[in-house]
């Protein structure tokens, strides 16, 4: 298969950073199409460099916290090929590919911010960083919990929502703030860079301890109230 016809095969994005992603990962998966390699065992791959990812954070080192953002970003790459290697194969798993990518990204975030919580506690012997991290993480994981329960309860009553009404972000402001709420999450690799080389992932981790209370707080609520419109559009039409 020539370079051309794998690119046809890439999911089109108006996003520079995945383009880039997916321009490398192109290439990669030249070489990856005469292995047995299969896309799931890519997706596994992603997964277990970015835990090794997090336990270089943890060591509190420079030069091995910088080791770690790289493998950050070899973990994101592996992800841009797996889908495009499924694609060329035409071995798409779709259960297991959605088991693994949810596996893989959400709580893998949690472990960095746990990580990263380590590393300073190690370099400032503060044991409210800490504390910060691990508190960052269980709300990474309580925002997942909120959204999961959410599509749950929507796949619930998929035959009497239409699916106009299953978006929730509906109106221009609403996706402005969904932005902003995914932007410090979506560019967490290049501010976990930046934190590193000025030295400021203390700071970091604060950010992230009152970020991430606010943001689970906002989607519950969020999504309390978009269930109780849906609820009244339901009743109306009965």
């Amino acid at each position: 298969m020539e370079i051309k016809e794998i690119e046809a095969k890439v999911l089109p994005t108006k996003n520079i950073f995945i383009k880039a992603y997916n321009k490398v990962a192109v290439y990669c998966v030249k070489i990856l199409l005469y292995t047995p390699i299969t896309p799931n065992q890519v997706s596994i791959l992603a997964i277990i460099i970015g835990l090794v990812a997090t336990l270089f954070f943890a060591t509190g080192n420079f030069w091995i916290s910088l080791a770690g953002v790289s493998l950050l970003y070899l973990s994101r790459l592996c992800d841009s090929i797996d889908g495009i290697l499924a694609r060329c194969k035409k071995k798409t798993t779709k259960f297991q590919s959605e088991f693994l990518e949810r596996f893989f990204h959400d709580p893998l975030d949690a472990l960095i911010f746990i990580g990263l919580a380590i590393g300073v506690y190690y370099n400032t012997n503060n044991i409210n960083y800490l504390l910060l991290g691990f508190f960052a993480g269980f709300f990474k994981l309580l925002t997942v919990y909120i959204m999961e329960l959410r599509d749950y309860i929507l796949l619930m009553y998929t035959k009497k929502i239409p699916i106009a009404e299953k978006t929730f972000i509906e109106s221009k402001t609403k996706k402005i703030i969904f932005k902003a709420l995914v932007f410090p999450l979506f560019y967490l690799k290049p501010i976990i860079l930046t934190a590193i080389l000025f030295n400021k992932l203390d700071w970091l981790i604060i950010f992230y301890a009152v970020f991430l209370p606010l943001r689970a707080l906002l989607f519950f609520v969020w999504t309390y109230l978009n269930f109780g419109k849906l609820e009244k559009n339901k009743n109306k039409r009965r």
